[in-house]
């Protein structure tokens, strides 16, 4: 995750911030090796309207690498962060290949805004609920 210092703005509503995310995924069938997956990259745009509180705004682009299917999507979620090391969050997904996906979800800072463990609740469109735990590097310093 990348946002830099100059992208960012006061407004009548609060604090604008842009950014970008990129992103490799790997993944392995039952019985064989890891192999790179898909590849992602995203735009984020943000606004702190609250104190500890914050609205995104994401477009993605993301491309399965067997296939070579170029999937799109928007994602909002809305943002809770009560105190330094935990963050609650509520978001809908769309894309372009699938359904609405709606998500819950509780990130654990283990350095705050650098180094993150995300608990997931997921439910989507097409039915069913899932579970996930992912571990996430944000906040990487560029000149």
């Amino acid at each position: 995750k990348w946002v830099p210092s100059q992208a960012r703005w006061d407004s009548a509503l609060g604090e604008v911030r842009l950014g970008l995310i990129g992103g490799m995924f790997w993944a392995r069938a039952p019985g064989e090796r890891w192999k790179s997956d898909s590849a992602a990259l995203v735009g984020l745009a943000s606004l702190d309207f609250a104190p500890s509180w914050t609205l995104y705004t994401n477009l993605s682009t993301a491309r399965h690498l067997d296939s070579g299917q170029q999937v799109n999507g928007l994602r909002m979620a809305l943002a809770w962060q009560p105190v330094e090391r935990a963050l609650l969050f509520v978001e809908g997904l769309r894309n372009s290949d699938s359904g609405n996906v709606r998500n819950a979800g509780l990130r654990l800072w283990a350095i705050p805004e650098v180094l993150g463990l995300d608990l997931v609740s997921s439910r989507s469109a097409r039915g069913g609920l899932s579970f996930s735990v992912g571990f996430g590097w944000y906040g990487i310093a560029l000149p």
